[in-house]
């Protein structure tokens, strides 16, 4: 009995899995205009780590295909200095089960400055396009994980050419 439970909460997580496409009902042109974009990664398990999928080589991959794809990158600490720059951030969450299951969400999203009145150099962030992934794995299983954020940047990417 105690296996039906995780197994319930497995198979209900993969029937329930959803892309999210916007983080608004109301958004139009978003990515308009932008050019120069930072990327922060974070949230990916540790335990991930040794099968090379870790913040550090997987910022490089998404740096080097949005370069490729026209955009300019910028380190993390020179975006608070450019006016026009913007964040892409990718966040990874993910439960363990005692089986060696992950269920994980994978969350791209896009978020650009707003200044604050009366202040110099003082903003605040909005996310102006948000997509994610959800879905099941086992420990070893990575490549589902990079398929998922091969799949949201492609997704990113494509809009960002019909909206430039």
């Amino acid at each position: 009995m105690k296996i039906f439970k995780p197994l319930f909460l497995i198979y209900s997580l993969m029937i329930f899995s959803v892309a999210a496409k916007s983080d608004t009902d109301f958004s139009y042109q978003t990515l308009e205009g932008i050019k120069t974009v930072a990327v922060q990664v974070e949230g990916i398990n540790k335990d991930l780590y040794r099968y090379g999928f870790d913040p550090i080589s997987l910022t490089k991959l998404l740096e080097h295909k949005l370069s490729t794809a026209g955009f300019k990158i910028i380190s993390k600490e020179e975006v608070f200095h450019d006016e026009t720059a913007s964040l892409i951030k990718l966040k990874f969450n993910d439960i363990r089960s005692e089986y060696g299951f992950y269920s994980y969400g994978v969350d791209l999203a896009v978020k650009e400055k707003i200044p604050l009145p009366r202040r110099r150099n003082a903003f605040i962030s909005a996310t102006i396009w948000n997509e994610a992934a959800h879905g099941m794995m086992m420990y070893h299983e990575v490549y589902k994980l990079q398929k998922s954020v091969d799949e949201l940047l492609e997704s990113l990417i494509t809009e960002h050419r019909n909206q430039n």
